[in-house]
């Protein structure tokens, strides 16, 4: 895997708020306990095997969290990996392939920018 598909794949993991997800999930989940654990009508035992239900999705979003959170250190840990020989090979090409590159040519190249990049540039620049 190329260190762009791993930081690409860490940020957009970054970008998914799964904690507050899964808190809002919890809520909405204990609100209908709530209705149904202090209703006048009650079924059976179905109220409490509704509440052990709702705790066995509290423990299962508490894993998926956690197991998210290993994805991410795995990543990061990846990244660390392969960046010494990324930041070799960078040091290779610029000392042996791009040393007869004179000061203009280097200074007339032009790299495209697509317009997504082109908002995310400008944003963080605060153009």
């Amino acid at each position: 895997m190329k260190l762009s598909e791993i930081v690409a794949y860490l940020n957009l993991l970054d970008s998914l708020s799964v904690h507050e997800e899964a808190a809002e999930s919890t809520r909405r989940l204990a609100a209908v306990l709530h209705v149904v654990a202090n209703h006048a009508v009650q079924v059976d035992s179905c109220s409490q095997d509704l509440e052990q239900n709702f705790d066995a999705v509290k423990l299962g979003l508490d894993d998926f969290e956690s197991t998210l959170s290993q994805i991410k250190q795995r990543l990061t840990q990846m990244l660390h990996e392969q960046e010494p020989a990324y930041l070799a090979e960078s040091y290779r090409l610029f000392d042996q392939e791009m040393r007869h590159d004179g000061v203009q040519h280097i200074l007339s190249r032009r790299i495209g920018v697509n317009d997504h990049s082109c908002l995310a540039l400008q944003y963080r620049l605060k153009i």
